[in-house]
């Protein structure tokens, strides 16, 4: 145990040849949000990279801000990767690629994707369900798409009938397979399978689980509301909560990016033992959501997503109150605690609050959960296989399609390739 020692093993460790880097491993083209921006699937392709870089090759085609949202974290992809604007990707660069990893999502931050989606068969993420606002929006705005045809996708949701998917199709019935996050998403994206035959992975997204608990060393029961901040995602219900005669002693803290009114905010920021922060970092935001015994994530309206703050919440032995819904609804009686209307949420945050057993085993339940779920291992073999699995099916429409245009095929010729 001397310095000289250590020194002596660790450079005779230095002086081993390194294993030489295998080469026999896929190339993969990732299309997804900058991780620098506010879409949190920019961070989680960010986290994933190193173990998915263990089974692929990657390339990343990254999306920026369209409209000047002034949400930044740190962004280290481009020292550990390749990195390339989503704009510089076309046929050429496709060929280039074994597969191609879509993540769609419904902001401003998936037009590139979108448009090659569509064109360049490859295997799609479904993070949302509803991309009504990136189609009726941003797309038209930004001269991504033509008003017929944004008026084509919302006649074939008419025409389907679709109750579970909005401006969806077109992207599923393109794609080589498709990613889900939940046995609802999954359900939703077969419904609007033309085909009949399309490759559906139902997985969950991933998390690392630390292994030491949090002790709340001030005793009062701490609520949060964690993520976006907006009424869709439970702040309407933060009135209800501090008007209880039962909730008096619970403190809110109501933190992550803002999307509702500066005025609205600052009105929330002067009820008692309320507490608003905005614009946090990742280590900050991930400090709060430790902190708390409990979140609401009540969702009035559901698109078929589901919830990166839950799954983290779920990490720490936070205990999410969740509607009973899709994705929701299929996380554990055990570890969650679910309900039916916005009316049921206080007696829900009542329960936890007031019966401190009950609320210690829900903690526990939720923390084994998200380490017996939530893997980022788990996530990445089970992307591989899928891709390794599904990428050179020749056999479907999309995969001839593919083919053609990896071997270089003229317009004309994928054309006949479409019509086959």
């Amino acid at each position: 145990y001397t310095w000289q020692e250590t020194a002596k093993k660790a450079l005779n460790a230095l002086a081993q040849p390194l294993p030489a880097a295998s080469n026999d491993k896929p190339r993969l083209a990732i299309f997804a949000p900058d991780p620098a921006g506010y879409s949190s699937i920019g961070r989680i392709t960010q986290l994933m990279h190193p173990t998915l870089s263990r089974y692929f090759k990657i390339d990343y085609y990254l999306e920026k801000t369209r409209e000047g949202n002034t949400f930044s974290r740190p962004c280290y992809l481009a020292e550990i990767a390749n990195i390339y604007p989503s704009s510089y990707f076309n046929a050429k660069r496709y060929a280039d690629y074994d597969a191609v990893l879509y993540h769609l999502g419904n902001s401003e931050y998936h037009l590139d994707t979108i448009k090659n989606a569509l064109h360049l068969p490859g295997f799609i993420i479904t993070h949302d369900l509803n991309l009504t606002n990136v189609f009726e929006g941003v797309l038209g705005r930004f001269a991504y798409m033509e008003p017929q045809r944004l008026a084509a996708e919302r006649t074939l949701d008419e025409l389907l009938k679709t109750t579970k998917t909005s401006r969806l199709t077109s992207l599923v019935n393109a794609s080589l397979g498709a990613i889900t996050h939940s046995k609802y998403a999954a359900e939703a994206v077969s419904e609007i399978d033309q085909h009949g035959s399309l490759p559906i992975l139902s997985t969950q997204l991933p998390t690392a689980v630390p292994k030491l608990d949090r002790v709340n060393l001030e005793g009062r029961f701490k609520l949060g509301f964690g993520g976006i901040i907006n009424p869709v995602k439970g702040v309407s219900l933060v009135d209800q909560i501090i008007n209880s005669d039962d909730l008096r002693q619970v403190d809110i803290h109501i933190f992550g990016i803002p999307l509702m009114s500066p005025a609205e905010l600052d009105r929330l920021q002067s009820l008692p033992n309320v507490t608003v922060e905005t614009n946090l970092s990742d280590f900050a935001f991930e400090s709060r959501l430790s902190a708390m015994d409990a979140i609401v994530n009540y969702r009035p309206q559901y698109n078929g997503e589901s919830s990166q703050t839950v799954i983290d919440a779920l990490r720490y032995g936070v205990v999410p109150i969740v509607r009973r819904i899709g994705w929701f609804d299929e996380l554990p009686d055990d570890c969650v605690e679910k309900v039916d209307s916005e009316d049921e949420v206080l007696a829900a945050v009542t329960r936890l609050v007031t019966k401190a057993d009950y609320l210690k085993q829900k903690k526990q339940a939720a923390k084994q959960y998200a380490v017996d779920t939530y893997g980022y291992e788990r996530y990445a073999d089970q992307l591989q296989k899928f891709i390794i699995d599904n990428y050179s099916n020749a056999k479907t429409p999309n995969g001839k399609l593919a083919a053609a245009i990896r071997a270089g095929a003229k317009k004309s010729d994928l054309l006949k390739q479409l019509k086959g």
